[in-house]
């Protein structure tokens, strides 16, 4: 793994248990704990997809071996130190995506989690992976404008953050497209105050743009 530098070992967060929210994982056979993956296979089987929570590298290389010997199709959620990045030494083929995701401390308390992660999910809609030729691709002139809706829910965000994003909307959007797509920063043109809608969480619980 790469070296987190004084984050906890190798960019791993600091001692901090964090549990994913059933909720957010629909489908998914949820292992809390890297320990428990054995026996929750035993007990479920194969048949749906499992996610799995590692918090260090001991953890990590266990559950991707169980992994590729068992056959399931699972994700692999290991909380990190925010800008660090996780490799694995057993399994230094296997990529692994940043990512934030809404996850519960220890304290019973939802915060926005950065993660590292890893799946062998099959992917969606990929019919033919060859490239299409040059001559063979749809010709025509690039629209001047394209227009983004994004949407966000109190519940995924600590108050402090949820409170900003409702007060700056361009601002929020902008940081976004930094984090999730920066090549595109040069696009942004602009932005309009968000629509609050009431979600799961009160009214005025979503927002949109």
């Amino acid at each position: 793994m790469k070296d987190g530098k004084g984050n906890g070992k190798n960019g791993e967060r600091k001692s901090e248990i964090l549990r994913l929210r059933e909720q957010d994982w629909p489908g998914t056979v949820i292992v809390q704990t890297a320990a428990s993956l054995g026996s929750d296979i035993d007990k479920h089987g194969t048949a749906k997809p499992f996610c799995v929570v590692v918090l260090n590298h001991e953890e990590l290389s266990t559950v991707l071996g169980i992994i590729q010997d068992s056959k399931i199709q699972a994700t692999v959620v290991h909380p990190v130190e925010r800008g660090k990045e996780i490799q694995s030494e057993s399994f230094p083929s296997f990529k692994f995506v940043m990512n934030r995701f809404p996850m519960v401390n220890s304290v019973g308390s939802t915060i926005t989690a950065s993660v590292a992660c890893w799946n062998n999910l099959p992917a969606v809609g990929k019919i033919n992976q060859k490239e299409i030729p040059k001559d063979k691709r749809p010709t025509g002139q690039r629209p001047e404008s394209l227009v983004v809706r994004i949407t966000a829910e109190s519940g995924f965000c600590p108050p402090a953050v949820w409170n900003q994003m409702k007060s700056q909307p361009a601002n929020a959007v902008r940081k976004w497209i930094s984090h999730v797509a920066p090549s595109a920063m040069p696009l942004f043109l602009d932005s309009w105050p968000w629509e609050l809608q009431t979600g799961v969480s009160g009214t005025g619980a979503i927002i949109k743009d």
